[in-house]
């Protein structure tokens, strides 16, 4: 994609969002996730930090029927295993909606092994890291919103982040301290339902 099209991807993106009811309402909204998926493959940062941001507009508005689940899981494994480190940075973003939104533990399970797939992988770039790291805090407060949340906040979501906090890099270290506060703040609200 040519460089002056960043502007117009940036627009695009932001818009589409909101297209939920255009693509005939939240049982079709899955269609709008390739574009999106392109988008977050960009080399421009604000491109597909709104691609990013109305992705998780869609999926929080979408109907979760199989073909959305599908889509949806393509497109986070695809940019999760992706070949440049962006496609990565990006992915870490993306999980957190689709598992609160999705009220389905087999589905969310899946959701969790990628993530968890991508986050210990064998990825060292410490932008990536940092992403990881960033990520689990909305995932944790996500996965703290469903039905097996003591388990999965501490079976998966502190074991990863344990790994971050002993992170050679200080920047991953900072930001899985940020998504330590996520943790606690999960477990917070499980205590108080």
């Amino acid at each position: 994609i040519p460089e002056e099209e960043d502007e117009i991807l940036f627009l695009l993106a932001k818009e589409l969002g909101g297209f939920v009811t255009v693509v005939g309402g939240p049982a079709c909204g899955y269609m709008l996730l390739q574009c999106f998926e392109l988008m977050c493959d960009t080399e421009e940062t604000v491109v597909r930090d709104a691609a990013a941001a109305a992705f998780a507009s869609v999926t929080a508005a979408m109907e979760w029927n199989t073909e959305a689940k599908e889509k949806c899981l393509s497109m986070v494994k695809n940019l999760s295993a992706g070949d440049w480190f962006t496609k990565k940075v990006v992915a870490a973003q993306l999980y957190s909606t689709p598992y609160l939104s999705c009220d389905d533990e087999p589905y969310r399970a899946e959701l969790r092994a990628e993530f968890k797939k991508l986050a210990e992988g064998k990825d060292e770039l410490p932008m990536v890291k940092r992403s990881c790291a960033t990520a689990l805090k909305s995932l944790a407060v996500a996965a703290a919103k469903t039905d097996n949340a003591t388990a999965v906040l501490r079976d998966d979501i502190m074991s990863t982040l344990q790994i971050y906090l002993k992170d050679k890099d200080s920047s991953v270290r900072v930001n899985a301290t940020d998504a330590l506060v996520g943790l606690i703040e999960g477990w917070c609200a499980i205590d108080t339902d």
